[in-house]
């Protein structure tokens, strides 16, 4: 078995790891002052962004099933023409709970989270 597949075996038979994250910020307006060359103060001012929390936090649930179905990637005749041996992929985290009690289990923690890491003017929550 080639390392791809490995790999994509192991992206089947491994849970997924859900992972909540929170980046809290404002925006500081700075100041700065210089002379021209007739001796003039000239003052720079700009918004520079200041991060002030960040939190990171996973969902743990029991058990977890892959749905995806099976994977197959024939590239034995695009390597042939091409001078490349790589292949890029892009996944994307589908969850489909399978009982009404986990999703909102899963809400419930979500909320709170955002909820206990809202800390600043400016929020950005992301999953992956």
């Amino acid at each position: 078995m080639c390392i791809r597949d490995r790999y994509m075996q192991r992206q089947f038979y491994t849970p997924a790891n859900i992972i909540m994250h929170m980046q809290c910020y404002h925006y500081e307006s700075r100041s700065e002052g210089d002379k021209d060359s007739e001796g003039k103060t000239i003052t720079k001012t700009e918004n520079v962004r200041v991060n002030t929390h960040s939190a990171t936090e996973n969902f743990y649930y029991k058990s977890w099933k892959d749905v995806s179905g099976r994977f197959v990637l024939d590239t034995s005749g695009a390597m042939e023409q091409l001078e490349k041996a790589y292949v890029k992929l892009h996944l994307k985290l589908d969850i489909i709970f399978a009982q009404d009690g986990t999703e909102l289990d899963f809400n419930r923690q979500r909320e709170q989270f955002k909820v206990n890491n809202s800390k600043d003017t400016c929020n950005d929550y992301s999953e992956s």
